[in-house]
């Protein structure tokens, strides 16, 4: 059960949502009017010959996208033996891509862990890091706050929490965040591998952390908050190929946690399509 309070901001944001999608509406029909009672259908304007451009559709181009991905250790690229096989380098070499900042950084996460050095580098300080005019934002986390080790971690809280200690505020509190400090950008959030737990201090079977909390409640929380903000998400914790119980799983992953050349591929390929769904949009 959440609070009359929590209720309250949900049915808020509910509101919000479906007034924009009333203002939306207008303006579709407003265009559409123009556009009947005019001899040719409106046509983006092709881009100067200094702007690089790539073709969306048979009728319209748009300038090549700045993204940023905000990351951990897994962005960064480590356990590769060449870093350049890391997703986000493979993301600059697609053709939508103008350029990719690596924001990838060992060990952090989203949410205020209690490790000094880990809380002066989370999710929520660095990303201002990110360049001004970025276009598309990446947020690829949430393994080190379910704890980068047995006795680390940010605990999972709950929806709307206002405890500044818990991964469901921080992920909210991230969200927001960005989504007004870059507002003419596109985010885009994906949810944590799942890992060979047994390798990093965890039980086998149905591992949970020090607060009692599964990798899945983690990802479900991203999932779940990103729903509600109406943003789209990777899942990479159901990713085929990734997932414990798939015959690939261990053969993607350098130590149970970090993939490797075959398993970062993968994590670009998912990633590449949910981008590509939204410049067409």
């Amino acid at each position: 059960m959440i609070s009359d309070i929590h209720r309250e901001r949900l049915i808020m944001k509910y509101k919000t949502n479906i007034f924009k999608r009333l203002i939306i509406s207008s303006l579709l029909i407003i265009s559409f009017s123009s556009c009947q009672n005019n001899s040719s259908a409106s046509v983006i304007p092709s881009a100067s010959p200094e702007s690089e451009s790539i073709e969306v559709s048979d009728s319209t181009e748009i300038k090549k996208q700045k993204i940023a991905c905000l990351g951990d250790s897994i962005t960064y690229g480590y356990a590769l033996n060449n870093r350049d096989d890391v997703y986000v380098n493979l993301l600059s070499q697609e053709d939508y891509a103008q350029s990719v900042q690596n924001l990838g950084l060992g060990g952090t996460t989203i949410g205020n862990s209690h490790v000094d050095y880990y809380l002066a580098r989370t999710f929520l300080r660095r990303y201002t890091q990110i360049e001004a005019d970025t276009d598309i934002i990446i947020v690829f986390g949430g393994t080190n706050d379910y704890g980068s080790e047995k006795d680390q971690g940010v605990a999972l809280g709950e929806l709307f929490d206002t405890n500044q200690s818990t991964f469901y505020w921080a992920v909210e509190k991230l969200i927001d965040s960005i989504q007004s400090d870059y507002p003419e950008a596109k985010l885009i959030f994906a949810t944590p591998l799942q890992r060979n737990d047994a390798r990093w201090g965890y039980p086998s079977t149905s591992p949970i952390n020090q607060y009692g909390s599964t990798l899945e409640e983690y990802r479900d929380a991203i999932a779940e908050l990103c729903k509600l903000y109406e943003l789209p998400v990777v899942d990479l914790y159901n990713l085929e190929g990734m997932r414990a119980s798939d015959s690939t799983f261990d053969s993607l992953l350098v130590d149970g946690l970090h993939p490797n050349p075959e398993g970062q591929k993968k994590i670009e390929e998912a990633i590449d399509q949910v981008i590509r769904e939204e410049i067409n949009k």
